[in-house]
Order: structure tokens, then C-alpha cells, then sequence
């Protein structure tokens, strides 16, 4: 049995990752504005958790970005499928990094090092005096002190009188 379709009609693509839209029934009385669009919890899922961010997203499911960003605020499903993706990517990396120190990847070592276990990179630095002695300073700040002072106490005369 063959379909019909309406003249100019594309055929829907098997697997299609693009958002489907529909009209709300307040849209389809009036007649006006975009339809509304459904995404799929799936496809965010996924898309997520191979770290697209919001808009590579909405670009690939062919909508905007701030249509997913409402629907995201809007819709709690939404939210916690893109939430749920990026958690499972952060898993999978942070695994892949640990597999990669474990195995002997000095860098990797050193740098889950300074990130989780708060290791750092201490240099001591010596300073000397002359003959290898101790360093000595000296300053005066008897003058400094005095002309701070006096600063002071003519912008408190200044502005009684």
C-alpha cells in the first residue's frame, strides 16, 4: 500500500536525530508562531555525553539555542537527560585519565597528582649576603611615617574648618 504525500513533502529519515515539532492546541487555534518542539531525551543523552555544549546541540537538532536553553529551564526531563550525558562523559574521562596514569603516563600522574590529591611544585629559593652570610635590611620609615602623618592631620583640619 502505497503513502501520499503532500507535494514538496520530504520523507522523514530513519534514525533522524533533528527535533520534531508539533503545534501546541493554543497554536493551532490561533494559527501563528512556530510549533512547538519535542526533543529527544535519547538524542540529548547522547549528544551530551560526547560533550556538545547547548549550542552545538540545538545546531545539530535543528532548532536554537535558546529554544533548548527554555526548554531545559522549562522541562525537567530535559535538563536531567543533558545533566546525565555530561555526568557519564565526565566519568568515562576522568576513567580513561586514571587507566592512563595507572599505565605509566608520567604526565597524566603528575597532573591528577596537582588536581586531586593537591600536590604541588615547591622550588626553594636561597638568598645570601656577602661572604654566603645572612641577608641584611634595613629601612628607615621614620620620614615616610611623618609625611603620612602630616597628610593626615591636614585633611582633618581641612575639612572641620
Amino acid at each position: 500500500m502505497a503513502t501520499t504525500r503532500k507535494k514538496g513533502a520530504r520523507k522523514k529519515k530513519a534514525g533522524s536525530v533533528k527535533a520534531t515539532r508539533k503545534r501546541s492546541r493554543a497554536q493551532a487555534k490561533r494559527g501563528r508562531g512556530q510549533p512547538r518542539v519535542d526533543f529527544n531525551l535519547e538524542d540529548l543523552r547522547k549528544l551530551s555525553q560526547v560533550g556538545c555544549t547547548n549550542a552545538t546541540m540545538a545546531s545539530i537538532l535543528g532548532t536554537s539555542k535558546a529554544t533548548l536553553q527554555r526548554r531545559i529551564a522549562d522541562t525537567p526531563d530535559v535538563a536531567k537527560a543533558i545533566e546525565d550525558g555530561r555526568a557519564s562523559m565526565e566519568r568515562n574521562l576522568r576513567t580513561a585519565q586514571l587507566r592512563s596514569a595507572i599505565g605509566g603516563n608520567a604526565t597524566m600522574m603528575i597532573w591528577l597528582g596537582k588536581q586531586l590529591l593537591g600536590q604541588r611544585d615547591v622550588r626553594a629559593v636561597e638568598l645570601t649576603g656577602t661572604g654566603g652570610g645572612p641577608m641584611e635590611f634595613q629601612a628607615d620609615l621614620k620620614p615616610v611615617l611623618e609625611e603620612k602623618l602630616k597628610r593626615f592631620i591636614r585633611s582633618r583640619s581641612n575639612g572641620a574648618g
